[in-house]
C-alpha cells in the first residue's frame, strides 16, 4: 500500500512539473496600418529550445508544439529585426505581433 501511495505521489509531482506543449497561432501585422506582414520569420527561443515559423501571405503563422514559458521572440522581415520577450501560458494561445 505504501508503494502504491509513493508511486501515485511521484506521478503527480511528475505531471505537475511536466511542461505541456500546445499549438500557437496568430498574425504579424504592421504597427501603423495593421496590414499583414507576409513571409516574415518568427523565432521563439528559450534557453536551448528554438522554434521558427514563417508567416503566410495574410501574415498568419502556426506552430504545432510550443511549450508554455517565457520566450525571446524575434521577427525578421526584409532584413529588419524586432526582438521582444513574451510569456506564453500553458495550453497555447493565439496573438497578434506588430513589429
Amino acid at each position: 500500500m505504501k508503494r502504491i501511495f509513493a508511486l501515485a505521489v511521484a506521478l503527480l509531482i511528475f505531471a505537475a512539473a511536466h511542461v505541456v506543449a500546445a499549438p500557437i497561432s496568430g498574425k504579424v501585422l504592421f504597427q501603423g496600418n495593421r496590414a499583414p506582414v507576409p513571409h516574415a520569420l518568427i523565432d521563439f527561443s528559450s534557453g536551448s529550445s528554438k522554434q521558427r515559423a514563417v508567416t503566410a501571405d495574410d501574415g498568419s503563422y502556426y506552430l504545432q508544439d510550443l511549450p508554455a514559458g517565457s520566450y525571446n521572440v524575434t521577427i525578421t522581415y526584409r532584413g529588419v529585426k524586432r526582438q521582444f520577450n513574451r510569456t506564453l501560458p500553458q495550453g497555447g494561445t493565439g496573438f497578434d505581433i506588430a513589429p
